[in-house]
């Protein structure tokens, strides 16, 4: 005879939830005027990972003025437009935003400073 799996266990509460994760909502919309579908998905996170651009010599070789956290972050939250496929219309053009649900207690910043 075959047993039945067993239930799956019930997901822990973690105190950390309570305090670092961070919901974000990611849609994408069709870029076809005629069609506009969305689609979305939440997103739980425990930081908010930034790109830093690497720094450029300018003119003279006096180094490029640092960036803004406030910068990054604006840029991480711009929409982005992306080649992918309409799952109604198929249409190859595409927007993506990134917005914030829900907030934590504390929000951890981690900088990606290489590639």
């Amino acid at each position: 005879d075959a047993k039945p799996l067993p239930a799956p266990p019930a997901q822990r509460h973690l105190v950390s939830d309570d305090n670092f994760s961070l919901r974000i909502k990611d849609t994408l919309v069709c870029m076809s005027p005629a069609c506009a579908y969305k689609r979305w998905r939440s997103e739980l996170c425990r930081d908010l990972s930034l790109s830093v651009p690497e720094p450029q010599q300018a003119a003279g070789g006096a180094p490029t003025p640092l960036v803004s956290l406030n910068t990054l972050i604006e840029s991480f939250f711009a929409d982005n437009h992306l080649e992918c496929k309409c799952d109604k219309c198929g249409s190859e053009a595409a927007r993506a935003t990134h917005r914030i649900r829900a907030l934590p207690r504390h929000l951890v910043v981690h900088l990606k400073r290489f590639k």
